[in-house]
């Protein structure tokens, strides 16, 4: 089951990273889905931008 996380645009893209980490990783302890086996997409506020999370990876990736 993928993991979908949205950024509001209140949000300073300084603070995009720590924002979709402690929200996915919520979301995923809320989903009872163990951090390593989450597949996670975050929709990030500027237009294509997003960071995505692949299962048996640590780490969310920015894209676009």
């Amino acid at each position: 089951m993928k993991i979908i996380v949205t950024i509001p645009k209140s949000v300073p893209a300084r603070l995009w990273q720590q924002v979709a980490n402690n929200q996915a990783k919520l979301k995923a302890d809320i989903m009872g889905i163990p951090w390593i086996d989450a597949d996670i997409l975050v929709i990030l506020p500027e237009n294509g931008r997003v960071m995505t999370k692949g299962r048996g990876r640590t780490q969310l990736m920015a894209h676009g």
